[in-house]
């Protein structure tokens, strides 16, 4: 584990969750899922931007983006992110997005990875 990442663990800002309900009525539950699961990406990412030194950002790569199933309209959605190190300088960030049932039990709904290398900027 990168010495990065070790330091996110101990600040306890490795990692997000968020829950959150679909409207009843909506027809476009995969859509506002999505939507949901690159708003929770960003959040994380800011908050790892935010500790990074002055010269050094994160660029974006690659993003994988895999859907498993449609969720129900109202149903109640949890969101997992988390980062870890990639090799030389590179970092995954990883969203798991599930639907939760009464009972509290998961349905994997989809799943992203969002990839970063890290890039120094010149201090002029």
């Amino acid at each position: 584990m990168s010495a990065f990442i070790s330091l996110l663990e101990k600040q306890k800002k490795r990692e997000l969750q968020h829950q959150f309900d679909l409207p009843s009525k909506a027809k476009n539950t995969e859509w506002l899922t999505l939507q949901e699961v690159e708003g929770q990406a960003q959040k994380l990412y800011d908050r790892i931007a935010a500790l990074l030194p002055n010269n050094i950002s994160l660029v974006r790569q690659e993003v994988q983006l895999q859907t498993y199933k449609t969720p129900k309209p109202a149903a109640r959605m949890q969101i997992r992110a988390n980062i870890s190190a990639g090799n030389h300088r590179s970092y995954v960030l990883k969203i798991h997005c599930h639907e939760l049932n009464p009972k509290g039990n998961m349905t994997k709904v989809a799943r992203a990875e969002y990839h970063y290398r890290e890039t120094r900027r010149s201090m002029s």
